[in-house]
């Protein structure tokens, strides 16, 4: 666990009662069972008893805990256990996007709803944010558009957006 100091945010919540939770959502390149892939994912890091029950004690070294929603579990043809790639691009001080790689095991699978739903836990981005398919994407970085298959626009078109 990571200790960090109170800042103004946190005396406030603290003040009215409530908890603050740090959030941080990333652009995924992809996640990757085998050959099956699930291109351009959203990931957020927070803490995962927000959203799930799983035990998560036993990670281990080599393999970071992830809890999936049911849909990428199942385009992905996984489930609790099983491990995963997560692929993502680094921002290096060169001035240059590489990429990396990170060894994921399913700690639990979950519902597309409540907090796994919550769209304000990513940040606007201009070229993705405005578009209404991901196919009309336009960011500021390299993306291949030629991965973007019928099932995820058609994943964005259900997505809950009052979540």
């Amino acid at each position: 666990m990571t200790i960090r100091p109170l800042n103004a945010i946190d005396e406030v919540a603290i003040a009215q009662g409530l908890r603050t939770e740090p959030v941080l959502t990333y652009l995924a390149n992809q996640i990757r069972n085998g050959d099956r892939i699930t291109p351009y994912s959203l990931i957020t890091a927070m803490d995962l008893s927000v959203v799930s029950s799983a035990d998560i004690s036993q990670a281990s070294d080599t393999e970071t805990p992830v809890v999936l929603n049911q849909w990428t579990a199942d385009d992905l043809a996984v489930d609790q256990g099983d491990s995963l790639t997560l692929e993502y691009y680094v921002w290096e001080d060169e001035g240059r996007l590489v990429t990396h790689e990170a060894l994921l095991r399913v700690a639990d699978v979950i519902p597309i709803t409540g907090s796994a739903a919550d769209q304000t836990l990513a940040p606007d981005y201009p070229g993705i944010t405005e578009a209404n398919n991901v196919i009309d994407w336009d960011p500021p970085f390299d993306v291949d558009l030629g991965l973007i298959r019928p099932v995820d626009e058609e994943l964005l078109g259900h997505l809950p957006y009052d979540a």
